[in-house]
């Protein structure tokens, strides 16, 4: 027993307080007694030195004896003795978690004690004759942890006590109601523990999910109130010591936990989601309110302090964010929410190489290009400083800017032009605006200008045998796994449409190389988009691994798409765009579609001669035929 809760101790105390001490303390004391000895410190306070405050604890101690609590059953016909008892109780929790500067080993002493009776209350308080008013004890009992935890033995008590976490999380839950500035005090005493929890066991995990209300959906949505509830706009007033950085610093620690990180930040960004971490992702605001903490934190930064820790793992919840299957959804709020100036902000920070490595890969994978034109354009004068251009970064920033714009101007002419579709009867072939055609209700993938057309078709064009397979590499609304919305899809056959045009010359080269080897060779002409650099290549539609993947994928759609090509006699070419999606590369094939079959006939006759003038008649006529005759469809 720690000698601060003995009855010894009182004897430390001067006559003209220990006569309220010591009477309160006896075997056969009263509650008036420990009302008494508890009005007598509430009234001398400020006079009391923490010394004498705290040799008040033997009373408090001596009233928490487990063997006094009730049986359950007597709560139904309480005597008054046992009322008392009660009462005491809580009047000694209360005290101890006021007390400053206990002894730092007396948890272990204490917490014996202290949770039985805490357990107690919580479990019967409707039973009780006074029950503690809410959210007074909950905050008391989170001060007095807050107290126990700074000692190795006294937390490691308290750690291990099962249903400890889920009252914790119980009294999370309750932080809305708090009036200022005690809910300030309490996430305050609560961040000063909530990194040490344990949460990477899966048993403690479960233990706070369930006070949290049973679902990880309910703890994501209690992290994402925490995070809204600290204040942003004065963080030097954060009552935790070292301010908002540390606290949001612990909170991040916590969510890390959570979410069994490795230990290696890079395999992190990459490791699958655990269930915790998908609903704190999914929760609503979440990405806003983390972004949102980050600009405070850059505000007042300082090296190797908390707020470096804090944006290190801030910034790699974004990146691991971004890159996940639900990454693409969240990357508008992310950029409405100043993701680009978060990089450009820790790019001139002295912050670890985590930071580093998370911007640069947003940089070059994360961020769909046709999605930053505000954000991109209001950066201007930060990114234009000698600190930033020294950066690490700087050069990756400077090839994004490049192919921003370039995708900028894409994205705006997209919007005045109207999209056009070739009518998939392949006997027709017109081409129209998208809206003068009628889709397929069933695959969604074909469109037809007329029913003949359709009729034509499915009777003899083989979709009646290949209809209910397509959706899984031609892009449409219904496509499983992908959340491309019909904006993103039209953009994305504008660019292609834009690249195709711009690189007619290498295309047709390649093309032509291929068919050298195998006129009738049905191609695959991919536009890999996955970093920086558009990267193009020519395969085999029949003996290449990317066909074998993309049959892999969707077997009849795939061999009906090679069969129609073979059938089409040159006016529909398969182009494969090749995407980043949900850090996942993905293949999505766009047909290529020709008013007649000139183009083809010109490749095939430069492919049978073996060799060609890239300045001849020919070849330039080609060229000329390609960008006039052809849509992405």
């Amino acid at each position: 027993m720690h000698p601060a809760v003995q009855i010894s101790r009182l004897q430390c105390l001067p006559p003209s307080i220990r006569r309220f001490a010591s009477p309160a303390c006896a075997r056969n004391s009263t509650l008036k007694e420990v009302e008494r000895a508890m009005e007598y410190i509430q009234e001398h306070r400020a006079e009391l030195s923490n010394s004498q405050h705290n040799a008040f604890l033997p009373v408090f101690f001596h009233h928490l004896d487990p063997a006094k609590i009730p049986s359950p059953g007597s709560l139904d016909s309480m005597d008054v003795r046992t009322s008392e008892t009660i009462s005491c109780a809580l009047i000694s929790l209360a005290a101890i978690a006021h007390m400053h500067q206990l002894p730092r080993a007396v948890g272990v002493s204490l917490w014996p004690r202290v949770w039985p009776w805490t357990h107690f209350i919580i479990t019967h308080r409707d039973r009780l004759p006074a029950p503690p008013p809410q959210p007074t004890f909950e905050t008391d009992f989170v001060r007095l942890i807050g107290q126990f935890h700074d000692h190795p033995d006294g937390w490691e008590l308290i750690s291990s006590t099962p249903g400890f976490r889920c009252f914790v999380a119980q009294i999370w839950k309750i932080g809305p109601v708090i009036q200022e500035p005690y809910r300030e005090l309490m996430f305050s005493d609560l961040s000063g523990f909530i990194a040490d929890l344990g949460v990477r066991e899966p048993k403690n995990l479960d233990e706070f999910v369930q006070g949290a209300g049973g679902d990880v959906k309910d703890l994501a949505a209690l992290i994402v109130q925490y995070m809204r509830s600290i204040p942003l706009k004065s963080p030097s007033s954060r009552i935790v010591p070292g301010g908002l950085a540390t606290e949001v610093f612990r909170l991040f620690t916590f969510i890390v936990e959570a979410d069994q990180h490795p230990g290696d930040d890079v395999k992190w960004l990459g490791t699958p989601f655990g269930p915790f971490f998908e609903a704190l992702v999914r929760a609503h605001g979440a990405i806003e309110t983390v972004l949102e903490l980050m600009h405070t934190l850059i505000g007042s930064y300082a090296p190797h302090t908390d707020s470096a820790k804090a944006l290190k793992i801030g910034l790699s919840f974004i990146t691991r964010l971004l890159i996940s299957p639900w990454g693409y959804a969240s990357l508008e709020p992310a950029l409405e929410a100043g993701i680009l100036k978060v990089i450009v902000s820790c790019a001139t920070l002295s912050c670890s190489s985590m930071v580093y490595l998370s911007s640069r890969y947003l940089l070059r994978v994360g961020i769909p290009l046709g999605l930053v034109r505000r954000s991109f354009y209001e950066l201007e004068d930060a990114t234009a400083t000698a600190e930033f251009r020294h950066s690490k970064i700087f050069e990756d920033w400077e090839i994004f800017v490049k192919l921003a714009r370039g995708r900028i101007e894409i994205l705006d002419d997209e919007q005045f032009e109207e999209p056009w579709k070739a009518c998939d009867n392949l006997k027709c072939g017109n081409f129209d605006a998208k809206q003068e055609f009628k889709r397929c209700s069933r695959c969604k993938s074909f469109y037809y200008c007329s029913s003949e057309c359709q009729k034509t078709d499915w009777q003899s064009g083989g979709h009646r045998t290949a209809c209910k397979s397509y959706g899984n590499l031609i892009m449409h609304e219904s496509m499983p796994g992908s959340s491309l919305g019909t904006r993103e899809r039209d953009y994305l056959r504008s660019l292609l449409r834009h690249d195709y045009i711009a690189n007619i010359e290498k295309i047709c080269a390649e093309q032509i190389k291929a068919m050298s080897a195998n006129r009738s060779a049905v191609l695959l002409t991919v536009f890999d988009y996955c970093f920086f650099d558009l990267q193009l290549e020519v395969h085999s539609a029949t003996d290449s691994a990317l066909a074998a993947d993309l049959r892999e994928r969707s077997e009849a759609e795939y061999n009906n798409l090679v069969a129609r090509s073979k059938a089409s006699e040159g006016t529909l070419q398969l182009h494969v765009i090749r995407i980043m999606v949900a850090s996942v590369r993905r293949d999505f094939v766009i047909p290529l579609r020709t008013a007649d079959s000139e183009m083809y006939d010109t490749m095939k006759k430069l492919a049978a001669q073996g060799s060609y003038d890239a300045d001849g008649e020919e070849f330039l006529g080609l060229l000329e035929v390609a960008v006039d005759t052809t849509i992405h469809s």
